[in-house]
C-alpha cells in the first residue's frame, strides 16, 4: 500500500484577534495509489488503507467507505462552530460493487450473522464527506477532529469516485472558559505529531517558565512506596525527576467526590506547576482505584464500569467526566476530553513481592537489556476467531495477523517474524507441534521481543484450540528473563479490576507482570471485550486497528520518543475522532489500558553500546563529552542522592556543568542504547585522552595524568599546549606519555 498524502494549511489564530465567525481554510489532496482495492470472497470490492488512521461506519446497510481522521489545532480561545467543504473528484471505477460495512463482533463470542447481498439505496454515499467528530484539549490548544471520506459512491450507477482535492472552511467562535479552570499556556507535551500543524501549538519557549520539578510520579499505597522508590531513584539518576506519593497522603490533602478524583486533582496540580509528564499507577484496583466509565455498542455490549485510566490523563472538558450529574461516567453528554496531557500507565500489583518483581524487571530492561539475551523478533500467534478462509485454509486469526504484520510492522521494522497459529507455524518442523499451552510456553521461553496474540479471551487467559485455556498459571510458570512486550486483541485478559469475579485473581496480564521469572515488561490488552470483524478477513477490525496504530507509531521512526506510555497514548489518540459516538472505537478507547512503565524506552532493535565518554573536572566545572548526539546526561551528588547537586542536559552530545566538590555519578542515556554510569570520587581526578589548550587548574587528593590512568575515559594521550596548568593535590603523578612542549608551566601544589 502507498502512503496517503494529506496537505494541510492550518494554523492557530492569534489570541489578539479573537472574534466570532472567523473562518479558516484547510486543504487536502488524495491519490488512488494511496489505497488498496481488493476483492472479498463474495466478489465485492474492499477498500483498504494502512498508511493513515481510518475506521468504518457502523451502518451495515451502507457501502464500506473508509473514514479518515483529520485533526487541526487551534488556539485555546477558539471553539468549533461549523464546517463547509468543496471537492474535486475523478472516476476510478464505473462498475464497482462495494462490500458493506461489516458488523462488529466480540472476541469472546459468536459474531452477529453477516448481512450479504445488499441492494443499496439508489443514492450517493456517504451522506456527507466531512463530519465533525469532537474537540479535545491539548495544553493551550483545542484539537478539532473530523472524519473525512475521500470517496463518493453512486449506488445507482455503481460509479466510484475518488476525491482528488478537498477544501474545508472551518468556522470558529470565541471559546468559553474550560470547566476545569484556567490551564497554563503549556505546549502539547503529549502527541504533537498527531496534529497536522504542530508548529502552531504553544511553543517550548512559552513553557520554559514551568520547572520540571517532578516529571515522573508514582502513585501507590503506603505499603508499596519503598518498593517503587527503587524505580523512582533510577529514573532520577538517569535525568527524569521523580516522586513517589501514597494514596493515603493524597486522600488527606485533596478534596473530591472520590479518591480517583482526588488523585486526578493531584496530577493536574503537578502537571500545571511541576512539568509532570509520566504517571505510573502502582497497583491494581485494590491499591489505586479505577475509574469506571460507560460504553455501549449496539447489539453487542453495554457496561458502565469499564476501567479507564485515560481519565487520569485528560484535564480539559468536565474534570470528573460527569457533566450531566447522574454519576454514570464517560457518557456522550458528560463533556469528556479524551486528549491526554500526560502519559499514564499502570502496574497491576497487589503485594510487595509483586511490586518488587515489576520494578526489578523494569530496572533490568532499562539498565541491562541484553543481560539475559536479546532477540529482534516477534511471535505472531493466535487461533480461529470465527471462521477459516475458504481459499487459503488459514484461520481468520492468521489472515488478520498476516495483514497486521505486512502492513503495519514489516515496512517499518527490520526484525524477524515467527508464526505460531492453529493453521500454520514456522517455529517447528514437527507435525504434532500444535498450538497448546505447553508448546506456547516453550516458545515464550525462547524470548521473543514482541508477542502478538489474536484470539478470544476471558479474565483468566487466552482461548487456544479445542477450547483449551492458556491461563495466568501458565504465565506464572514461565522461566525466561529475556524482555518481552505482549500485545493482544483478546477480551478481558487485562481486567485487573475484575479479579475477584469467578475467583480470577490474578487476570492474565497480572500473571505475566507479577512473575519475576519472566521478562514480560509490558502488556497491552483490553480490560473488557475486544471487538473485531468477521466478514472480510482482510479487515483487521477495531481492536486490531488500535494494535496496528501502536506498532506503526513504535516502529515508524528512529527519532521519536519510544517510551511505552507515549507510544500507547499516541496510538489511542489517533482514534479519538472515531470515539466520539457510542461504538466500538469508544469502547476500546476506554478499555485499552497500558500495563507497564510509562517512561520505559522501548528497544526496537538490539541494544547498542554507548561510546566511552570523556569526563573532566576543574574549578570551572565538570565537562562531559560523548561524541554522540541526542544523549541525556545527568550528574548528581552521590552522598545525598542528588539533593545538593543535580544537573541534567537533554538531547546533547556533551556539555559543561557547574563545578561541585564531592563524589558524583554521571549517567548517560540515549534511545536504543544501554546506559553508562560513571562514578567519580572527589579524592581522585584523572587527565587522560585530552588536549589542554587554556590555563587550567585541577583539585583532588590524587591527580593522575597519562594515557591510561582511568576507565572513565577512552585511552589516549594527553597533550598540553602553551598554557599554565596548576595541579592541587596530596599525590600528583604525571606519566611519561604526557606530551608537554617546552615553555609550558605545570605547577604542583600540595594540599
Amino acid at each position: 500500500m502507498k502512503r496517503l498524502l494529506i496537505i494541510i494549511c492550518a494554523f492557530v489564530l492569534p489570541l489578539a484577534t479573537v472574534c466570532a465567525g472567523v473562518t479558516k481554510q484547510v486543504s487536502l489532496t488524495f491519490s488512488k495509489s494511496d489505497f488498496d482495492f481488493t476483492e472479498s470472497e463474495d466478489g465485492e470490492m474492499i477498500i483498504l488503507t494502512g498508511k493513515y488512521v481510518s475506521c468504518l461506519s457502523s451502518d451495515t446497510l451502507a457501502p464500506a467507505l473508509p473514514l479518515i481522521t483529520v485533526n487541526v489545532a487551534v488556539g485555546g480561545s477558539y471553539k468549533y462552530n461549523s464546517v463547509d467543504y468543496s471537492i474535486s473528484k475523478s472516476l476510478i471505477n464505473g462498475n464497482a460493487i462495494l462490500s458493506n460495512n461489516p458488523a462488529p463482533a466480540l472476541t469472546c463470542s459468536a459474531p452477529v450473522p453477516a448481512v450479504t447481498g445488499i441492494n443499496y439505496e439508489s443514492k450517493t454515499y456517504p451522506d456527507t464527506n466531512v463530519k465533525y467528530a469532537t474537540t479535545n484539549r491539548m495544553g493551550d490548544n483545542n484539537i478539532i477532529s473530523f472524519l473525512v471520506c475521500p470517496f463518493v459512491y453512486d449506488a445507482k450507477s455503481k460509479a466510484l469516485y475518488l476525491i482528488t482535492e478537498m477544501t474545508l472552511d472551518i468556522s470558529l467562535d470565541e471559546a468559553e472558559a474550560t470547566t476545569s479552570g484556567s490551564m497554563k499556556k503549556l505546549p502539547g507535551l503529549v502527541m504533537p505529531s498527531m496534529v497536522l500543524n504542530p508548529g502552531d501549538m504553544a511553543s517550548k519557549e512559552e513553557a520554559a517558565a514551568i520547572a520540571e520539578t517532578f516529571e515522573y510520579v508514582i502513585v501507590t499505597k503506603d505499603s508499596l512506596c519503598a518498593s517503587f522508590q527503587k524505580l523512582a531513584d533510577w529514573k532520577k539518576q538517569k535525568g527524569v525527576t521523580s516522586l513517589v506519593v501514597s494514596t493515603e497522603d493524597i486522600d488527606k490533602k485533596y478534596s473530591g467526590s472520590s479518591l480517583a478524583v482526588k488523585i486526578k486533582k493531584f496530577l493536574y496540580e503537578y502537571y500545571q506547576d511541576h512539568g509532570l509528564k509520566y504517571v505510573l499507577l502502582g497497583g491494581d484496583d485494590v491499591i489505586v482505584p479505577v475509574y469506571g466509565c460507560y460504553g455501549y455498542v449496539e447489539y453487542l455490549c453495554t457496561d458502565n464500569t469499564i476501567p479507564t485510566d485515560l481519565f487520569y490523563a485528560c484535564f480539559g472538558g468536565d474534570f470528573e467526566w460527569n457533566a450531566n450529574g447522574n454519576d454514570i461516567y464517560g457518557e456522550l453528554d458528560d463533556n469528556v476530553d479524551m486528549m491526554p496531557s500526560i502519559y499514564v500507565t499502570r502496574a497491576p500489583v497487589r503485594e510487595i513481592c509483586h511490586a518488587d518483581a515489576f520494578v526489578d524487571k523494569i530496572l533490568s530492561y532499562e539498565k541491562e537489556p541484553s543481560k539475559n539475551g536479546w532477540n529482534d523478533n516477534i511471535l505472531m500467534s493466535g487461533c480461529k476467531l470465527w471462521d477459516n478462509n475458504s481459499e487459503s485454509g488459514k484461520s481468520d486469526a492468521e489472515v488478520k495477523g498476516d495483514n497486521l504484520y505486512n502492513t503495519y510492522i514489516a515496512p517499518y521494522w527490520n526484525g524477524s517474524c515467527k508464526k505460531f497459529y492453529d493453521t500454520y507455524n514456522d517455529v517447528s518442523d514437527q507435525s504434532d507441534y500444535i498450538l497448546n499451552q505447553t508448546n506456547l510456553n516453550t516458545e515464550l521461553n525462547k524470548g521473543y521481543t514482541f508477542l502478538n496474540m489474536n484470539t478470544h479471551g476471558i479474565q483468566a487467559g487466552w482461548i487456544l484450540p479445542k477450547a483449551s485455556l492458556y491461563y495466568h498459571g501458565h504465565a506464572a510458570a514461565l522461566k525466561n528473563n529475556i524482555p518481552t512486550i505482549v500485545v493482544t486483541m483478546a477480551c478481558l485478559t487485562n481486567a485487573f479490576d475484575q479479579t475477584e469475579v469467578r475467583n480470577y485473581e490474578p487476570c492474565l496480564s497480572e500473571g505475566f507482570i507479577r512473575n519475576k521469572g519472566t521478562g514480560v515488561v509490558a502488556y497491552l490488552g483490553c480490560s473488557r471485550y475486544g471487538i473485531g470483524y468477521k466478514g472480510g478477513t482482510e479487515r483487521l477490525g477495531p481492536s486490531l486497528m488500535y494494535n496496528a496504530e501502536f506498532y506503526k507509531r513504535l516502529f515508524r521512526s528512529d527519532d521519536e520518543d519510544k517510551s511505552f506510555g507515549v507510544v500507547v497514548a499516541e496510538a489511542k489518540a489517533q482514534k479519538i475522532a472515531s470515539s466520539s459516538t457510542y461504538d466500538s472505537d469508544r469502547w476500546i478507547q476506554f478499555g485499552l489500558n497500558p500495563v507497564g512503565d510509562p517512561e520505559m524506552k522501548i528497544f526496537v532493535s538490539t541494544p547498542l553500546e554507548l561510546p566511552a565518554a570523556t569526563i573532566s573536572r576543574t574549578d570551572e566545572g565538570i565537562t562531559v563529552n560523548t561524541d554522540l548526539a541526542g544523549c541525556t546526561i545527568c550528574i548528581m551528588s552521590n552522598a545525598d542522592d542528588g539533593e545538593s547537586y543535580y544537573k541534567v542536559k537533554k538531547n546533547v552530545s556533551g556539555g559543561t556543568f557547574d563545578a561541585f566538590n564531592g563524589d558524583i555519578s554521571v549517567c548517560i542515556t540515549k534511545q536504543g542504547y544501554i546506559p553508562k554510569i560513571y562514578t567519580l570520587d572527589s579524592t581522585a581526578a584523572f587527565i587522560q585522552n585530552e588536549a589542554v589548550t587554556t590555563d587550567t587548574s585541577y583539585h583532588a587528593d590524587t591527580l593522575l595524568v597519562g594515557t591510561n590512568v582511568t576507565d572513565t575515559k577512552p585511552e589516549g594521550d594527553v597533550t598540553i599546549s602553551e598554557c599554565d596548568i596548576t595541579l592541587y593535590g596530596d599525590a600528583v603523578k604525571i606519566y611519561p606519555t604526557t606530551k608537554i612542549p617546552s615553555g609550558v608551566k605545570i605547577k604542583v601544589v600540595k594540599e
